[in-house]
């Protein structure tokens, strides 16, 4: 693990994993579900509900 620069640990995702999150936020984003430049409270609701 990578540390950013407040010195916390940073997160390192596989390949396919990467992937499919990209894919959730795209299916999201198609849903109305960001409808600015951030997620509104049922995008994230649903993407942590299909990451994990």
């Amino acid at each position: 693990m990578g540390k950013p620069k407040d010195g916390g640990p940073s997160a390192t995702w596989e390949k396919d994993v990467k992937i499919i999150f990209c894919d959730l936020c795209l299916r999201e984003i198609e849903l109305g579900n960001r409808p600015t430049t951030h997620f509104n409270k049922e995008g994230w609701t649903n993407l942590i509900k299909n990451f994990f």
